[in-house]
This record gives C-alpha cells, structure tokens and sequence, in this order.
C-alpha cells in the first residue's frame, strides 16, 4: 500500500496488432457474366497465429459486400500459416474487366490482426458459341509440340501431349498468339463464325545478336 503523500504508479501494456497479408488464387478468367464462379482466399498472421474460424469478406468494383467466407481449420499447403477457405461469388451481368478487393477483418472491428486487403481482376464474356482447336507443331520435324501458350485474347490454354489446345469462345475476331522458349512467336487473326481448327508450325528462333558498347 502506498504511504501517506505517495502515489501508485500503474502500468498499461499495449497490445499491437499483429500484421497480416492476403492472397488470392485460382480466379476464373475470363468467365461467362452472370454466372457464379469460386476463387481461394487466403490470410497469414506475421506471429503465425492460428486463424480458424475468421471471416474474409469480398467487395465489388462500386464498394459493395458481395460475398464473405470463414477461414477453414488446415493451412494451405505445407505454407503453415496461409489459413483459406474457398468463397463463391456471382459474376457482374456485363462484358467488361472488374477489379475487385478481398478484405480481413471485417473493416471497423477490433481485432488482434491489422486490417489487410488484397485485389483482384477478371473479365467477364459471353457465353461461348464455338470450339477453336489451335493444334501446334515443329516446323522443322513435323512433331507436336506440348505446354505451348496459346493466346487467343481474352481467353488462354496450354497444348496437351498431341500439342493440341481446345478453346470455347463466343463468335467474333481474336488476335491468336502461341508462344514456347526457343521458337519464334507465331501472331495471326481468327475469325470465329463456327467450330474453326487453327494449325500453327513453329521456327526455331534466331540466335540473340551480342550488342557492344
């Protein structure tokens, strides 16, 4: 007990919130409008706290709460501390490109985790009318060729073993673009008024010219 004329000194311990980061993964791009779709939300606590049982959210492209999820009970992968869970949204009912925001906490809540926020794009199209079969070989010994990146904007594949890539698009001009290491990039235009079968035969690409000062 203090004596007579003495003050009692107290102690206030303040607890800083630990900090937190976002990821978000497996978003389908491009997807039909209006129809649902599901991406991967993740959070991972600076501490490696355990966040099972949080709540993300989702906002739209105007600020609205979309959709929201809680973080499962596993960490992803062998991370360890990459806490996620799998939320289902409604795509907007338009053609276009949205950028949207995943966030945690709950914005205005008090919390042991500082807020944090991660962003995200997709595009929206419309529903696919017809197959483009984008079938990929080497020029110089007529053999498929596997994993090539196949561009036919907006939409995106790989080639199989056979170096075929099969892609549904709705009608209408593409600018078609396949790519591999070690070959010259093939570019041309597709039009798209029916079930098309694109046949691309790829060069060896020039050896780099050494530039000097």
């Amino acid at each position: 007990m203090a004596g007579e004329g003495q003050t009692q000194e107290t102690t206030t311990s303040i607890v800083k919130p630990h900090a937190a980061s976002m990821a978000v993964w497996d978003v389908p791009s491009p997807t039909v409008f209006n129809t649902k779709l599901a991406i991967k939300i993740g959070v991972s606590c600076s501490a490696g706290c355990s966040l099972t049982g949080t709540e993300v959210e989702v906002y739209d492209h105007l600020g609205a709460k979309v959709a929201s999820g809680v973080l499962g009970d596993n960490p992803w992968s062998s991370s360890g501390s990459l806490y996620w869970t799998e939320v289902e949204l409604k795509a907007p009912g338009a053609e276009g490109y949205y950028d949207w925001t995943a966030r945690f906490p709950e914005p205005g809540l008090e919390s042991l985790h500082e807020e944090a926020s991660h962003s995200f794009g997709f595009r929206t199209v419309k529903q696919p009318d017809h197959t483009v079969t984008i079938d990929v070989t080497d020029n110089d010994t007529n053999t498929p060729i596997p994993d090539a990146d196949v561009f036919l904007h907006p939409y995106r594949g790989l080639t199989d073993e056979q170096g075929i890539s099969r892609l549904m698009v709705p009608k209408g001009e593409y600018d078609l673009q396949v790519l591999v290491t070690g070959k010259q990039p093939f570019l041309t235009s597709v039009r798209v008024s029916g079930d098309v079968v694109v046949k691309v035969e790829l060069l060896v690409a020039p050896p780099r010219r050494e530039t000097y000062p």
